[in-house]
């Protein structure tokens, strides 16, 4: 318990008052952009999967997962972005994680080269229906 309190100690109370106000900055607007988002999305989506399966002529269950599946990267990508600006305010150095991210990613590409080859390719398909 002495070591908390000798840690505590040493940082500045203004400093981390500032930080915390911003991480609950970043969370309020980034929980108000996901709203947002998720909204804008599914209003998106429902237009899209009329449109193509009016004009594709396939059902609409396929369009369905297809453009669900696009709308839910677009989320992810939302949740990185607002996860990195924390660990950013957090102090915690960014750059760094998304390089060894890069690395890892690499390492697993070129071990795991005919799967992910296979997943790139689906992703494409989805995107260009």
């Amino acid at each position: 318990m002495n070591f908390l309190s000798g840690y505590l100690n040493l940082l500045p109370c203004s400093r981390v008052a500032y930080a915390g106000f911003r991480i609950i900055l970043i969370l309020i607007f980034g929980g108000g952009l996901t709203i947002v988002i998720k909204k804008v999305l599914t209003r998106l989506q429902k237009r899209l999967i009329q449109q193509e399966a009016q004009a594709e002529g396939e059902p609409i269950t396929k369009s369905a997962k297809r453009i669900e599946t696009i709308s839910v990267l677009f989320r992810q990508a939302i949740s990185i972005v607002i996860g990195l600006m924390i660990f950013k305010e957090l102090g915690i150095e960014i750059a760094p994680l998304i390089a060894s991210a890069g690395i890892i990613g690499l390492a697993v590409g070129f071990g795991t080269q005919n799967l992910m080859w296979d997943v790139i390719s689906r992703f494409f398909i989805i995107m260009e229906k």
